[in-house]
């Protein structure tokens, strides 16, 4: 994907550097328990290498409620669509409607940029297809680790 202005970031700050921690941690805390049922091990170092690459290259953004993070979201645009590359709420926040109203800005925001699609890659062992299938996404596709899923704006 080709590098575009990211969200608004007076509603999602951009991560600093020593945020990296704080990013890794909580990929950690979402995401292990699906990553190790699909590939049998949680690869340390590669994740920490990735968090560490999106948060110096400004992808990572902080997801607030009330001033407070409580989340992560990276949103990369191209041309021809909107990807949410990575959408974390903290366990202790979720259920609590901050993912959903995230992507509904983010889907906002993709209408105004030429009505592009909004996609989002999901793990087939990630619980969280049900919470993209809650908020209008469908699968269009599958591959031997990931559901590609789609909601057109």
């Amino acid at each position: 994907m080709q590098a575009e202005p990211g969200l608004d970031e007076n509603d999602f700050p951009l991560l600093r550097t020593t945020d990296a921690g704080y990013a890794y941690r909580l990929c950690e805390e979402t995401m292990r328990p699906a990553v190790v049922t699909l590939w049998g091990r949680w690869p340390e170092k590669k994740v920490k290498a990735e968090m560490m690459r999106a948060v110096v290259d400004g992808e990572m953004q902080s997801v607030l409620d009330r001033g407070t993070r409580v989340g992560l979201v990276s949103v990369l645009w191209s041309e021809t669509c909107c990807e949410i590359a990575q959408l974390f709420i903290e366990p202790k926040h979720q259920g609590r409607g901050l993912g959903r109203s995230t992507v509904d800005r983010i889907i906002h925001q993709a209408s105004r940029r030429a009505s592009r699609p909004v996609i989002a890659r999901v793990l087939l062992t990630n619980p969280a297809r049900a919470f993209w299938e809650k908020v209008g996404f469908r699968v269009v596709d599958t591959t031997a680790e990931h559901h590609l899923l789609e909601r057109r704006t």
